[in-house]
């Protein structure tokens, strides 16, 4: 069911065929010695074109690499824009760890990544060029929403980091 969705839409990255408690499975990956886990408690309330769903990836505070994945599709020729967007949540510093969490798009984990996105229990920050600089400020507990546009003839993007507290935009090369 999935492939054929995928197939007459287009890549979607919806959990909601997946199971509650259990790692992510295809077309998602989870990385090496990753404890990422589908949790009803990781699903964002914000609504966009889609109503809001049941699961989210639930990311734990800890010290290890946990990471996961999703290969991006082969794009149309001629493609010039991609929109991509996720939704966040810290719940808390004091839960035992002190790592960022990474958020990349681009060809591969290594050093490849068209954007680069990082966010801890403080911060989001953004990579543009070699610097890494925050954007704003990240509240424990509050849902965060980032929205990006890829131009691909540019190789720029532009984004919004928002929540229910205010909204920051921030750009990069």
């Amino acid at each position: 069911l999935s492939a054929r969705l995928e197939e007459l839409v287009g890549f979607d990255g919806d959990l909601e065929l997946q199971t509650n408690g259990s790692a992510p499975s295809k077309p998602w990956n989870a990385g090496p010695n990753s404890v990422v886990k589908l949790s009803s408690e990781a699903q964002s309330p914000f609504r966009n074109i889609f109503p809001a769903g049941e699961l989210g990836i639930q990311l734990p505070n800890r010290g290890e690499y946990d990471g996961f994945g999703h290969p991006f599709p082969p794009l149309k020729p001629g493609t010039d824009r991609v929109f991509v967007g996720f939704d966040f949540r810290c719940k808390s510093k004091d839960a035992g760890g002190d790592g960022t969490w990474r958020y990349y798009l681009g060809h591969g984990a290594g050093n490849s990544a068209a954007v680069e996105l990082f966010f801890n229990g403080d911060r989001f920050f953004r990579k543009s060029g070699g610097a890494v600089e925050p954007v704003g400020l990240v509240v424990g507990g509050e849902w965060y929403q980032v929205q990006l546009l890829l131009d691909l003839k540019q190789k720029t993007y532009t984004g919004v980091l928002s929540s229910r507290l205010g909204k920051t935009d921030f750009n990069g090369a």
